[in-house]
């Protein structure tokens, strides 16, 4: 009972954990570590600070089969002669073979959906403004009706204007990776989008913090999830 009481406290302390070592470069730990989708407590909302870094994917936000927003609160310096403004991952998860990322590239905010190297890219049609404090948000609107990998609607939203928008045909029915990370501020890994190195960075501003909000009901492939069980044995 005295767990159950005070798990949402256990849930930030955890969330905390992860940020901290990011932050003094203690990760990756061994992938058989990563807990299995099912053994982890659903969310309707988490919140990371800059810093998270190789989160497992079975304690990140579970964004697969279902609708969700990203919501991040930027502070983005004033534009210069050099052109100014950030740039970089906002937030990552997976890597070169599937993943998504939310990031900006030339004062744009892009949402890349990465489909098994199938690469989804939603762009904002306005740049980003500079010298202030930035909404940005990324709502993923899941429209197919399979439970498994269904597509949907993304849009890019800057201030709570809508700059863009593009479908998704079909999403990953399971995990994204079996040892690439979720991240905040950076993408650790392989990189998601081809738009970017490796271990890229969010430069040029900060991040004050990022918001998941996560709608409807949570399905797992518990197939592969079995296997990959029984493959960290």
């Amino acid at each position: 009972m005295a767990l159950e009481k005070h798990q949402d406290k256990l849930r930030q302390l955890v969330e905390l954990w992860w940020a901290e070592a990011g932050k003094y470069n203690v990760l990756p730990l061994a992938d058989k570590f990563q807990p299995a989708l099912g053994l982890v407590k659903d969310k309707a909302s988490y919140t990371y600070y800059p810093g998270a870094a190789r989160i497992p994917e079975g304690t990140a936000p579970h964004t697969i089969n279902r609708s969700y927003t990203i919501t991040a609160e930027l502070e983005i310096p004033a534009a210069d002669g050099h052109g100014g403004g950030a740039e970089g991952p906002i937030c990552a998860i997976g890597g070169v073979n599937s993943g998504w990322s939310l990031y900006i590239k030339e004062r744009r905010l892009i949402y890349c959906y990465n489909y098994l190297t199938k690469r989804t890219y939603i762009r904002s049609t306005k740049e980003i403004p500079t010298g202030k404090k930035v909404k940005v948000q990324y709502q993923f609107d899941k429209t197919g009706q399979e439970q498994l990998g269904a597509g949907g609607i993304g849009r890019l939203y800057v201030d709570n204007e809508k700059v863009g928008e593009g479908q998704i045909q079909q999403t990953i029915k399971a995990r994204y990776s079996l040892d690439e990370g979720f991240d905040i501020g950076r993408d650790s890994g392989s990189p998601v989008s081809e738009e970017y190195i490796a271990g890229m960075k969010f430069t040029g501003g900060n991040i004050e913090k990022v918001v998941f909000d996560i709608v409807g009901e949570r399905h797992i492939d518990h197939e592969t999830e079995l296997r990959i069980a029984m493959k960290r044995q």
